[in-house]
């Protein structure tokens, strides 16, 4: 399986954990089988073929087994970490200018009448 492929799988993981997994509190997460694995990857619009099921199955089983040891972990009483949504970046005051650029920019053109642009007469 590719590298993109692989990635693809690993995007659309979390949604197919709680699509396909029917947990209840205290239980292991079902393994995967080919005909899921499959399903997955038609759902992910994922051209698999026959011979990158297996390597495909066993990877995304990795995952579910990685989610379900987060799912372990116990968080009660522990605060929430500050996330970006709160944090915001430091803003500078708009100042309108118009660059200084005008000298370098009519030296770039081919021709000019002062400080515009001279072009080909379109219409008659």
């Amino acid at each position: 399986m590719s590298y993109g492929r692989y990635v693809a799988f690993r995007a659309i993981m979390l949604g197919a954990f709680f699509l396909l997994r029917s947990r209840k509190e205290g239980s292991a997460f079902m393994s995967l089988d080919l005909a899921t694995t499959r399903r997955i990857a038609k759902l992910a619009r994922i051209g698999l073929e026959e011979h990158e099921l297996e390597a495909a199955r066993q990877k995304l089983n990795g995952i579910l087994g990685w989610i379900d040891q987060l799912a372990e972990v116990d968080v009660e009483g522990v605060p929430p970490m500050v996330g970006t949504e709160t944090e915001t970046l430091r803003q500078r005051e708009d100042k309108v200018t118009d660059g200084n650029y005008r000298d370098a920019l009519l030296a770039c053109a081919p021709e000019t009448s002062g400080p515009f642009y001279t072009v080909p007469k379109v219409v008659e």
